[in-house]
């Protein structure tokens, strides 16, 4: 079950999601990560912003299914560039694993990637991606007093945006 689903049934009060969200979930921003390609240190130590043009010597290693892959995606193609898929995979810790042994280069969230091995290299893609991360709780609903105080403790973080 997602997060949003979780919500609507009552399973939780408040929920960590990328934003934005469909209607009815009240919002707010805690969080920007912004998406690095993961390349492999057997590959030529490359610049730490990449063109398109380096980009597309490599194979990737993407999620089989997430917002985040959609994301990738949709980025692309508004730059007018092709993305050639290897792999399609579940799990993020599997993908930063496959990248250090050569398999691949990878684009994920930064947050996502960590920790990122010793044989990996972090670069910034082209034209910056990043995703927003929220919390969320339904919008028509009152909220228990612990869940004000976690907001309210949460926004106050100086991390959050």
């Amino acid at each position: 079950m997602g997060v949003e689903q979780a919500l609507q049934a009552g399973q939780v009060d408040v929920g960590l999601v990328p934003l934005p969200r469909s209607e009815g979930f009240q919002t707010w921003e805690i969080a920007r990560d912004e998406y690095v390609v993961l390349l492999s240190t057997a590959v030529e130590t490359l610049p730490e912003k990449l063109t398109w043009a380096q980009l597309s010597c490599h194979a990737f290693v993407l999620y089989n299914y997430a917002d985040c892959t959609s994301a990738v995606r949709e980025h692309w193609q508004r730059w007018g560039q092709s993305l050639q898929v290897a792999y399609a995979i579940k799990e993020d810790s599997t993908i930063v694993s496959m990248v250090a042994q050569g398999l691949g280069a990878a684009i994920l969230p930064r947050l996502a990637a960590l920790p990122i091995p010793e044989n990996v290299q972090v670069r910034s893609l082209p034209v910056t991606l990043e995703r927003i991360i929220g919390a969320a709780t339904l919008a028509q609903s009152p909220r228990p007093p612990a869940v004000n105080e976690f907001l309210t403790v949460l926004q106050a973080q100086p991390w959050v945006s």
